[in-house]
């Protein structure tokens, strides 16, 4: 009997390990989220431009009017050879992807941005775009948040790139994760690199409310091996 319950014990104690691996590690849900992949050629100036259809950005819809891949011989990227403009040559687009989701949980999105430091004069409205604000939509689903940067501060040679996070629940078994520029500008607009969106560790958030959760595999693991103490100190007795 004590050697069952030890042999128990360390079944458990590996369950709980490897739940508690699987809670602290990222996997990023989406394809190709530091924009690395991209199947067709930039032209001259380094730049590729991609409306509704375009498929050159691997993993990614386009959403009209354009947006623009950018190469690292334009600007640098937040990391890698590319980034993107979410407003492109000419009009303000944006990327989305659907995403495998489990409903109640909770997913992190991450990413680098940076407002284009261009200036173009838009005969739309008749001023300068410098002195118009970026504007970066986020949704997942039906739900949304927007970041808004000015570029007054910024060069084409050092973007002022930063690290954004937004948490959403999912309420589908499938999401789709949108980035959208708005805004009025024609020709610049925030600029994204490094996308990622990850599980949230942590028990499910109960769709139903009241505040309980379904507990996670590190969870399980260790209330199991909790269970098996109980069952030994008994044994004892």
């Amino acid at each position: 009997m004590k050697i069952r319950i030890q042999s128990l014990l360390s079944l458990a104690a590996a369950v709980a390990f490897v739940g508690a691996t699987a809670g602290t590690a990222k996997a990023n849900l989406l394809v190709n989220g530091n924009f690395e992949s991209v199947t067709a050629p930039l032209n001259e100036v380094h730049l590729l431009t991609l409306a509704p259809g375009d498929t050159a950005l691997t993993g990614w819809s386009i959403t009209g009017p354009t947006i623009d891949v950018v190469g690292k011989n334009y600007w640098l990227p937040a990391g890698g050879d590319y980034s993107v403009d979410l407003t492109g040559t000419q009009g303000a687009g944006g990327i989305q992807q659907t995403i495998t989701t489990q409903v109640g949980k909770k997913y992190l999105v991450t990413l680098d941005m940076a407002p284009n430091p261009e200036n173009y004069f838009n005969p739309l409205t008749s001023v300068d775009e410098i002195t118009i604000p970026r504007i970066l939509e986020i949704s997942a689903g039906a739900d949304s948040a927007t970041w808004e940067r000015h570029a007054l501060t910024n060069s084409i040679t050092s973007l002022a790139w930063e690290t954004i996070t937004w948490e959403f629940i999912a309420t589908d078994t499938e999401t789709t994760i949108a980035f959208k520029s708005l805004g009025t500008a024609l020709y610049t607009g925030m600029a994204i690199d490094n996308v990622s969106v990850d599980e949230v560790p942590g028990g499910i958030i109960d769709p139903r409310g009241g505040g309980g959760g379904i507990p996670e595999p590190a969870s399980l693991g260790i209330l199991g091996l909790g269970g098996l103490l109980m069952l030994r100190r008994r044994s004892r007795n």
